[in-house]
């Protein structure tokens, strides 16, 4: 009998070998995550570009854009990576004018689908500041057929109404969203207003 185990040490090292094979695998099919809703409830912080175009809803014209974001979530709430706020930067283009915004932003993120090292977002949002447009004139001399040249800057009140959609991924490390809805208003002396349609993406941190 001395030189057989003991029953209690066979079933002591059963019991240990099917505990690790049964606990192993199943750690490593859980999806690496960073938070809920796609790892963005850890990562508040946030920088990110975006492009696309303004069209004037009275037929003015249309213009190319540029966009930059900064901002921080300040408050999530369930599974929603919550309230944020920041600034909304952008560049207007058209031949002979320019326009830039300068915007506080504020919205909400909403957690739609959270697959744990992704999500698919929803934001609505508003903006607000101040429009910078800058325009060059170009006057020919009809006598002399010669050119003079000046740049005038009107600043306008703007107001920024946003609807936008995201796919949060790499545990929320981007956020790649579409914005199919901004209505931009624009006042000084009357009021006028764009339809912004812009895509873009976040890094967030």
């Amino acid at each position: 009998m001395k030189g057989k185990p003991g029953i209690g040490w066979v079933a002591a090292i059963a019991f240990v070998l099917a505990t690790s094979a049964s606990v192993g695998p199943a750690s490593a099919q859980e999806p690496a995550t960073a938070g809920s809703a796609g790892g963005l409830m850890s990562r508040p912080f946030y920088v990110g570009l975006g492009v696309g175009g303004v069209f004037n809803l009275e037929g003015v014209g249309s213009a190319f854009r540029l966009e930059e974001d900064v901002g921080y979530r300040v408050w999530s709430f369930g599974d929603h990576p919550g309230l944020f706020v920041g600034g909304l930067f952008n560049q207007a283009f058209r031949s002979g004018w320019t326009g830039i915004d300068l915007d506080a932003r504020i919205g909400v993120d909403f957690n739609v689908y959270d697959w744990g090292s992704g999500a698919l977002i929803i934001t609505p949002g508003l903006a607000t500041g101040v429009t910078l447009l800058v325009a060059k004139t170009t006057v020919v001399d009809p006598w002399t057929g010669g050119t003079t040249s000046s740049t005038s800057t009107t600043a306008l009140f703007n107001m920024i109404f946003t609807g936008q959609i995201g796919v949060a991924l790499v545990d929320g490390l981007l956020l790649i969203w579409f914005r199919p809805i901004g209505i931009e208003v624009l006042a000084k002396d009357g009021a006028t207003a764009n339809w912004d349609l812009n895509a873009g993406v976040l890094f967030n941190f």
